[in-house]
C-alpha cells in the first residue's frame, strides 16, 4: 500500500528511537521533498502490512527511467519477514518503465548485503574535492 511520508518517518523514529541523530529541520526537509515529488508523479512512500500492523516502509524516486531507493526502515520484528523485499517489488512493477533500480550507495554493511541479493554491483561515482586555502595551508593534507 502506499502512505504518507510522515507515517514513514515516525516508524522510524519508533524503531531507531536512541539511535538517531536526524535533526527536525532535516526531517522537515525530507518531507517537503518527498510531498512535492509526490504531486509531480516521481515519487511514491511504501508500506507492508503485515497482520494489519506496519511491517516495513520505503521512499522511491523515479529520475530519467531509473528507480531510486531513497530511504527506508523495519519494524524489528519484521526484520526477516520479506518485506522490504516485497517494497521493492512492488516499486519495480509500479514504476516498470524504468531501466535501471538503484539503491543509491550506502556505506551500510547491512543495506549493501539486502542490496546484493537483487544481483546489484556497485557503482563508483567521482568525487572531485577543492582545496581553497592559501599557500602553504593548502599543501598540508590536515587542512583539506
Amino acid at each position: 500500500t502506499t502512505g504518507s511520508i510522515d507515517e514513514l518517518i515516525e516508524l522510524y523514529k519508533k524503531e531507531r528511537q536512541s539511535s538517531s541523530s536526524i535533526s527536525a529541520e532535516a526531517w522537515e526537509g525530507l518531507k517537503s521533498c518527498v510531498n512535492h515529488f509526490i504531486k509531480t508523479g516521481s515519487c511514491k512512500v511504501y508500506f507492508n502490512k503485515k497482520g494489519g500492523l506496519i511491517a516495513a516502509g520505503m521512499v522511491f524516486f523515479t529520475f530519467k527511467k531509473r528507480l531510486i531507493y531513497f530511504f527506508g526502515t523495519s519494524v524489528s520484528q519484521f526484520k526477516s519477514s520479506g518485506a522490504m523485499s516485497a517494497l521493492i517489488w512492488q516499486a519495480i512493477q509500479d514504476f516498470e518503465d524504468c531501466d535501471i533500480f538503484d539503491f543509491e550507495g550506502s556505506g551500510i554493511e547491512s543495506l549493501e548485503t539486502f542490496a546484493r541479493k537483487f544481483n546489484s554491483y556497485p557503482v563508483a561515482y567521482p568525487a572531485v574535492a577543492f582545496n581553497n586555502l592559501p599557500f602553504p595551508f593548502n599543501l598540508h593534507p590536515k587542512f583539506k
